[in-house]
């Protein structure tokens, strides 16, 4: 059940629009409303966009789904037909979540078939926006949505996506903040969430709008079974990297981070190396007096002079400065810092009455890689320590 105190939030994100669809190179909308059926609405659901069925208690006329009735909740996302739960009429918490025609699921538009079954309860709905006047096939759309306090939601493990035809949708949720802890606190399940970041693929025509639902279940949404999801697992001193395309093998100590990337272009499970690290690679730096500062064409150890490097870890400086940041079946986060590494270009940059000379320029860089996808996204940050 949504409170009145989101569905006034809902109001506040609408004007505000700061959800951005995150994808290259136009970006788009997402924002995230809440459901206006609170408890003691005196109406059904009647809004054309509105996807979500009445699951508050005291609704003052039925959704007209058969088996229900004034005032008893549902958890149907659409109208009839309906799977019996066992109980007719319906019964609260019901669990009828799907038609009675199962959904071929078709993983390349990220549906992964009917929704599960069991009982659940509606959090918010989720509109992804395409703003340009061109096609967006495919895309991921990323961004964070408030969740009230009321709604008690603590585990993303419950949580799955289903559209507007009632199909379950690949998603991937990581929790940005906990209501009543800090920062560091995101890890305690002991916390409702207050921010939820969703990714999700999606294919919208020009100028249109997709509207997705937020479903809590009472249990653990099962795993589902996509060939296309991404996922990074550590081999020795390497990450490999899979998106169900294409796989992409990283050396934390390279500055460009990618050692090698092949892609299955026929879907027939035959990847063919379409790049593989040289000299020359990655970041690249030419100072005011016309030096070259690039990388190597391998790299096993930090701090190479004369190159581009890899910092020493803040926690173990024997490791490199190297994080997985996100990591989730719809994209990989990964992060990497380091300095170009020239000595007559270092200098004290401090004022402490010591001569402790360092590299002025440093780097991180952090990629993106997507579900179903041989793209890469880069956002790459040049710093000027002594500035």
């Amino acid at each position: 059940m949504i409170g009145s105190q989101y569905s006034r939030c809902k109001l506040w994100l609408l004007a505000v629009s700061i959800f951005a669809l995150g994808c290259v190179p136009n970006p788009g909308r997402l924002e995230g409303n809440g459901n206006a059926d609170a408890a003691g609405d005196m109406t059904a659901d009647s809004g054309s966009a509105d996807v979500l069925a009445d699951t508050a208690v005291g609704d003052g006329l039925s959704d007209a789904v058969i088996g229900d009735s004034s005032g008893t909740p549902d958890g149907d996302s659409v109208a009839p037909p309906d799977l019996d739960d066992g109980s007719a009429p319906d019964v609260p918490p019901s669990d009828d979540s799907d038609d009675a025609t199962s959904v071929p699921p078709d993983y390349p538009e990220g549906i992964l078939g009917g929704p599960p079954t069991g009982p659940f309860k509606v959090i918010a709905t989720v509109e992804v926006r395409n703003d340009t006047s061109l096609i967006r096939q495919r895309e991921i759309a990323f961004s964070g949505i408030p969740l009230a306090k009321i709604d008690d939601v603590r585990d993303v493990a419950k949580l799955i996506l289903v559209d507007a035809q009632n199909r379950w949708v690949q998603a991937q949720f990581n929790v940005l903040s906990r209501w009543g802890g800090a920062l560091g606190t995101i890890s305690d399940n002991s916390r409702p969430i207050r921010w939820l970041e969703i990714s999700l693929p999606t294919s919208l025509a020009a100028n249109a709008s997709g509207t997705f639902e937020l479903r809590e279940y009472t249990a653990n949404a099962p795993l589902a079974n996509d060939p296309l999801s991404a996922a990074i697992v550590k081999d020795g001193s390497l990450y490999r990297v899979t998106t169900g395309v294409a796989r992409f093998t990283l050396n934390p100590y390279n500055p460009a981070l990618i050692e090698l990337i092949e892609v299955d272009f026929g879907q027939s499970g035959t990847f063919s190396t379409v790049y593989m690290h040289k000299a020359g690679a990655g970041p690249r730096m030419l100072t005011g007096g016309g030096a070259v500062v690039e990388t190597l064409a391998s790299y096993d150890t930090l701090a190479v002079d004369n190159t581009v490097s890899v910092d020493p870890s803040p926690d173990d400086v024997g490791s490199p400065d190297f994080e997985i940041v996100e990591e989730g079946p719809v994209k990989i986060v990964v992060r990497v810092r380091g300095h170009f590494r020239r000595p007559q270009e270092r200098r004290d940059c401090t004022d402490n009455n010591f001569s402790d000379a360092t590299d002025p320029f440093g780097f991180s860089a952090a990629l993106t890689f997507y579900r179903g996808s041989a793209d890469v996204g880069l956002l790459f940050n040049f710093r000027n320590e002594c500035g």
